[in-house]
């Protein structure tokens, strides 16, 4: 699973079945993030401030 941290400007990456959570420095305000059909990569549309 990965979701958005806008206050940390991060994306963080879940792994459900360990519960370890990956953190990715992204742009400022992430608000979306989308998946590439081959789950390859994410792209996170940023607020900006």
């Amino acid at each position: 699973m990965v979701a958005t941290l806008n206050a940390e400007n991060a994306l963080a990456i879940v792994d459900l079945e360990s519960g370890n959570i990956e953190k990715v420095g992204v742009g400022i305000g992430p608000a979306q993030v989308y998946l590439a059909s081959n789950n390859e990569f994410a792209y996170v549309a940023n607020q900006g401030t």
